[in-house]
C-alpha cells in the first residue's frame, strides 16, 4: 500500500513531478447554501453557490496526487443532445470527495501488481513496454476496481466524473471550456489527432480543468463504477454510482486515443466489463476525510 507523505498543498496546478503550473483555480465553486455563504457566482444560466469554508487542495502520496473537490450541486445530462442516453437533465448533489489528478500510470499499476493486489494487464504490442508516465491501458473494469481498492480509494461514479469535467457544475462543453479540441488541448483519436498512442499524463496542461485535473478529455478513456442504462430515468441524485439494477455494460467517460468516442463532458461510452484496449484506463476517487 502507498505510504502517505503528509503533503497538503493549496492547488495552483501540479504535474506528476511536483512542478506547479499556471492553472487558474479561481473558477466557480459550488455548494448548497450553508450559513457562511459567499456571494453567488454566475456561470451561464446557472447560479452556483461558492462556500467560503471549502477550497480545492491537493494531497500527494508517493506517486498519486489526490485533488479535493468541494461539495456542490449541478445539472447532469443534456435534454437536447443527439443521443437520448444523455437525458433527462437532472440535478445531482455531490459530497466533497477526492479524485486522482491523473489517470492511473504504468508505474502506479506496477506497484499494485508487485504487491499482489492487481492482476497484470492484458499484454498486446500496444500495451506492453510503455513508459512509466503513460496511462496504464489494457485494463478491464475488474482490474480497474482492484487498483482503486489498493490505492485506498474506489472507482469514481459517473456523476462525479461529469461534475469534475464541467468544472464543478459550470456549463462547459469540455474540461478546459468551450473551445473545440486540438492536439494542444488533448490527446485524441479520430478527426482530432488521429493517433492510437497515449502521451505522458498531464502533458497537455492547457486542457486541464479549472481544478487542475489532467486528461479528463483525451489520452485514455476511463472506466467508472456505474452500470450503463439507456437514459437517466431513475438515476441516483446523490452522486453515487448507479449499480442497482445491474446491466450488460459499464460506463466509460472522457474520450481517448484509438477511438471516436466524443470527449464532450456529457458524452457517455459503454462496454462490457471484460473489455480492454490500448486506450482504456481508470482514475480513482476516495471519500474526503477532514
Amino acid at each position: 500500500m502507498l505510504r502517505p507523505l503528509s503533503i497538503f498543498l493549496v492547488l495552483v496546478g501540479c504535474t506528476p513531478d511536483g512542478g506547479d503550473t499556471d492553472t487558474d483555480t479561481t473558477g466557480p465553486t459550488v455548494d448548497t447554501a450553508p450559513p457562511d455563504l459567499a456571494d453567488p457566482v454566475l456561470s451561464g444560466d446557472a447560479t452556483l453557490w461558492a462556500p467560503t469554508s471549502c477550497s480545492t487542495t491537493i494531497d500527494c502520496e508517493d506517486d498519486i496526487c489526490w485533488v479535493k473537490i468541494c461539495a456542490g450541486h449541478f445539472d447532469m445530462g443534456d435534454d437536447y443532445a443527439d443521443l437520448v442516453n444523455q437525458a433527462p437533465r437532472h440535478t445531482v448533489e455531490i459530497s466533497t470527495f477526492e479524485i486522482m489528478q491523473t489517470e492511473t500510470t504504468v508505474a502506479m499499476y506496477r506497484q499494485c501488481v508487485d504487491e499482489g493486489a492487481c492482476d497484470p494487464h492484458d499484454i498486446t504490442p500496444l500495451c506492453d513496454n510503455l513508459a512509466d508516465d503513460r496511462p496504464r491501458t489494457c485494463i478491464d473494469w475488474e482490474r480497474s476496481r482492484q487498483f482503486c481498492e489498493w490505492s485506498g480509494g474506489r472507482m469514481v461514479s459517473e456523476a462525479e466524473y461529469e461534475f469534475v469535467s464541467t468544472n464543478r457544475g459550470a456549463d462547459h462543453k469540455y474540461p478546459w471550456g468551450n473551445a473545440e479540441p486540438t492536439c494542444d488541448l488533448a490527446r485524441l483519436g479520430c478527426d482530432v489527432c488521429n493517433t492510437t498512442d497515449t502521451s505522458p499524463v498531464c502533458s497537455h496542461p492547457d486542457g486541464n480543468s479549472e481544478q487542475g485535473l489532467c486528461d479528463l478529455a483525451g489520452n485514455a478513456i476511463e472506466w467508472t463504477a456505474d452500470w450503463f442504462h439507456n437514459s437517466y430515468e431513475g438515476a441516483p441524485t446523490d452522486g453515487s454510482a448507479w449499480v442497482d439494477p445491474d446491466s450488460t455494460f459499464r460506463v466509460m467517460r472522457g474520450g481517448g486515443v484509438g477511438s471516436c468516442a466524443g470527449p464532450e463532458n456529457r458524452h457517455r461510452t459503454f462496454h462490457e466489463p471484460d473489455f480492454w484496449y490500448a486506450g482504456g484506463s481508470v482514475r480513482c476517487a476516495r471519500e474526503f476525510v477532514e
